[in-house]
């Protein structure tokens, strides 16, 4: 176990983790540290514990970029204007086209082939939203009443110390009055998906009811409207869900947790390997699972 680093100390926390180690620091669990222990603890223990650190790949760039991109849109989008573009012209498709030219316009600007793909099609998406939004008198639940909403919560489970920490997309209200949680996503949509996607809302939902009032206070947002409902925007499928928020997720976040504090007290992070999955870890040319397989894995399907 190397020395915690000061940046460690300062802040209490740490993925390094000593559970032996009485009055040391606690256990810091993100949405993407607990997805990587969910996708695989070995891949976890490489990325968190032993801090390797894999390469950079053009999808996490693009992905990146795009999440900036969304950033920048929710934070400059005036609604004034955009009302004001729809009532200049009687003519919906005129109407269509400047919309979209001033979505455009509000997104940051980026050299990215694949993100700016992505972007143009968040911005005449976004385009058509509000023109719905106006024709139905939505338009005060246009806009999300939180952008990048980042919190911290401190608490104790089942005797362990933990620090959560985590970033929200977008917070918006329904008109019903209370909150749904968004999430951007820059792949495609597959129903596969929706499982584990729903456990990393389900992990945003406990943050947000773990974190201080004064926290989401300090973001606009009334500590006192719970959260009902959570969902996916796939720009790149033209997809967006929105269900319900499932008890069965959120049970399986504390579950989650559970598992990985006992990976940690028992030291093993076992291997999940499955070529087809496997392949898109950036771990895979270090994995000792991945080095004991043959050479061709396409004889298991």
């Amino acid at each position: 176990m190397k020395e915690y680093t000061d940046k460690e100390i300062k802040s209490g926390f740490t993925y390094r983790w000593n559970p032996r180690d009485d009055g040391g620091l606690c256990l810091k669990i993100t949405k993407s540290s607990m997805g990587t222990f969910l996708f695989c603890p070995a891949a976890y223990n490489y990325s968190y514990r032993e801090q390797i650190r894999g390469a950079v790949s053009d999808a996490m760039i693009k992905g990146t970029k795009v999440h900036d991109a969304e950033e920048t849109f929710w934070d400059n989008f005036d609604i004034k204007k955009a009302v004001d573009i729809v009532e200049s012209s009687v003519n919906p498709v005129v109407q269509r086209n400047k919309l979209i030219e001033y979505a455009r316009e509000t997104y940051q600007t980026t050299d990215h082939e694949g993100a700016e793909e992505i972007i143009s099609s968040m911005a005449t998406f976004y385009a058509q939203e509000f023109m719905e939004s106006y024709d139905n008198e939505e338009i005060d639940y246009f806009k999300p009443v939180g952008n990048e909403i980042m919190l911290d919560a401190d608490l104790e489970f089942e005797g362990v110390e933990l620090h959560l920490q985590g970033i929200i997309d977008r917070v918006f209200m329904s008109e019903e009055g209370h909150y749904i949680l968004m999430e951007l996503k820059t792949g495609p949509w597959k129903d596969s998906k929706r499982t584990f996607m729903r456990k990393e809302m389900a992990f945003y939902k406990v943050l947000f009811e773990q974190a201080t009032d004064e926290q989401k206070i300090k973001f606009g947002l009334d500590p006192e409207i719970p959260i009902k409902q959570w969902g996916w925007y796939f720009p790149a499928s033209n997809y967006m869900y929105i269900e319900k928020c499932l008890t069965r997720s959120t049970t399986g976040v504390w579950s989650s947790i559970r598992n990985l504090i006992t990976s940690y007290y028992q030291d093993n992070f076992e291997f999940k390997w499955f070529y087809k999955k496997c392949i898109h870890c950036n771990h895979v040319e270090i994995c000792e699972a991945s080095s004991k397989q043959e050479n061709d894995h396409y004889d298991w399907f």
